[in-house]
């Protein structure tokens, strides 16, 4: 994405906030759903792109639902300095892209979820020197559906070879069969691309 195509996005979401505003005062307050219909009819939401064959690839067992079209997701021979590189995008500022997979849970192991993601690092040609990549993303991961970690995944908190390494415990749920959801919120709809060179779940 352009540094021009961030400030018209950018400039979209602030004109539908202003809508929202507006529709608060002078019609009396939007439901939610209202909310979310006039948000993606403003441009802050992409179509959906079909990643299935290649999550299952790179995470066999792994499922994938409303992954947007917008930055070229799907699988990367080689990015950032890794290869075989999941990328996911959300839907709208509205819509996560979610990753899910049904887990059994042994008894008598620590079991653990281990993520290595980054944020996008590619900077456009017209971008200006000196100025950072507003580049940034949110991770929910959730437990039959109640949400057990949050993260925002940024330049921040990745080492210096880009990546960041991320651990959730799945040990209290030993014994059990659940259901495991990682969901890719966008934040501030800017370089919302999300990249996972790993996705496992160990046991020891």
């Amino acid at each position: 994405m352009s540094y021009a195509r961030c400030l018209d996005r950018l400039v979209a979401v602030a004109m539908v906030a202003v809508i929202l505003v507006s529709a608060n005062i002078l019609g009396g307050c939007a439901t939610e759903s209202e909310q979310v219909i006039e948000l993606e009819q403003h441009g802050s939401a992409g179509r959906r792109a079909d990643i299935s064959k290649e999550v299952a690839k790179f995470a066999p067992g792994w499922e994938v639902v409303d992954c947007g079209d917008d930055m070229g997701p799907g699988l990367r021979a080689e990015w950032g300095g890794r290869k075989n590189v999941l990328v996911t995008h959300p839907t709208s500022t509205m819509t996560p892209c979610v990753l899910t997979k049904e887990v059994d849970v042994p008894s008598g192991k620590r079991t653990t979820l281990v993520l290595c993601v980054s944020q996008d690092r590619d900077l456009p040609e017209d971008w200006p020197k000196g100025q950072d990549l507003p580049a940034d993303w949110l991770l929910v991961v959730k437990v039959n559906g109640r949400e057990v970690f949050l993260r925002l995944v940024s330049k921040k908190i990745c080492t210096e070879d880009g990546w960041a390494t991320l651990k959730v415990d799945l040990s209290p749920y030993a014994g059990e069969s659940i259901k495991l959801a990682m969901e890719h919120h966008a934040n501030n709809w800017a370089w919302e691309s999300g990249f996972w060179s790993q996705i496992a779940i160990e046991s020891k």
